[in-house]
């Protein structure tokens, strides 16, 4: 072997070790700022704050119809309505979608209000196993389903309707 070889051989050699004890310390070092990070955020996170509302589908079933019709309100006036519906089988049961209180509840309509202020609205045939003025968790049993069909879901924000789906 030539001597220029020998010298530009370890002179590549010593270069490529040097690439790989570079890159073996800033991958560790990668994963030390990781480990760090998380310790610093389970240390400075504050227990005090309140747990954002949780919020869950109120039936475990396909959406079949993503809807925004036209209804007529109170005082006679037309708004869109987006809602929600679900393929529903009869006995299936129907849970909270929120956190908090129940306004409304009969054989055909369920209202709960959260405790920001959201109501969602299930329409459907009902068999309730909950009444007006009851405070539910999410995903508590409200009602089971009277008749196989569709069960429509809404959700309104001060009397602005938005699409319910995003919650979830």
């Amino acid at each position: 072997m030539r001597p220029w070889m020998e010298k530009w051989g370890s002179v590549l050699l010593i270069f490529f070790c040097a690439l790989v004890i570079l890159f073996a310390a800033l991958y560790t070092r990668q994963d030390d700022i990781r480990r760090i990070a998380a310790q610093n955020a389970a240390a400075t996170q504050d227990e005090s704050l309140p747990a954002l509302p949780a919020y869950c589908p109120p039936v475990s079933s396909a959406v079949t119809q993503l809807y925004a019709g036209p209804r007529q309100t109170e005082n006679g006036v037309w708004q869109i309505d987006p809602c929600v519906y679900y393929a529903v089988s009869k006995n299936q049961s129907v849970s909270a979608c929120c956190t908090g209180v129940i306004l409304h509840a009969d054989e055909q309509k369920i209202v709960i209000q959260s405790s920001d202020h959201q109501l969602f609205s299930l329409h459907g045939v009902f068999s309730l196993l909950t009444r007006a003025g009851d405070t539910v968790t999410a995903g508590a049993p409200l009602a089971t389903i009277a008749e196989r069909g569709e069960m429509r879901l809404s959700l309104s924000v001060d009397g602005h309707y938005l699409d319910p789906l995003s919650c979830f």
